[in-house]
């Protein structure tokens, strides 16, 4: 099995399997999770939610999507979406951890490798995510992966029945820096 190696001992990112699920729909079923990632991932977040996004998953050779595994504990998702037409050679990146396992930089450890692995592995010269205001945990594991805020959308986010800025961040290949 492929893995992604990360900067911290025993951290791996690695596609998912359909073992993923039940620690998946554990980790995922709370709402400081709901409360920071878009709509569409369910709330309450059950086992068949989990296997169906594995299952969806599964269909991407290579894959875009990884779990993040600690000390081979299921621990959170991370993945990209490559866009298409002009923008073809970017990407959004999307994670979430556990809440057991905020604050010990495995976010940031994650991001810094799947960017690695983005770069080296496809043909995606830019990377970007975007984070609602209130989210500072997320932005902070960005930019100490070495993203650059872009920019923020004021208003651009209905979420928790409030009206959110959004917050931009990217970060570009090496050949693209010169």
């Amino acid at each position: 099995m492929m893995t992604i190696p990360t900067d911290i001992s025993g951290l791996v990112l690695r596609p998912l399997m359909p073992a993923d699920a039940q620690p998946m729909a554990f980790e995922a079923n709370t709402t400081r999770i709901f409360e920071n990632v878009r709509d569409r991932f369910p709330f309450p977040y059950q086992v068949g939610h989990a296997e169906a996004f594995i299952r969806e998953q599964m269909d991407f050779d290579p894959p875009r999507h990884f779990a993040i595994s600690c000390q081979d504990r299921f621990c959170g998702v991370i993945g990209y979406f490559p866009q298409e037409d002009v923008y073809r050679f970017s990407a959004e990146i999307g994670y979430w951890l556990g809440e057991s396992h905020w604050g010990r930089g495995l976010a940031t450890a994650s991001i810094k490798a799947l960017v690695r692995h983005i770069f080296t592995e496809t043909e995606i010269l830019r990377v970007y995510a975007m984070v609602f205001a209130f989210n500072t945990a997320s932005m902070r594991a960005l930019e100490k992966a070495g993203f650059q805020k872009e920019g923020i959308s004021v208003k651009h986010v209905f979420k928790n029945a409030r009206f959110w800025d959004e917050h931009r961040y990217y970060l570009l290949h090496p050949q693209l820096q010169q």
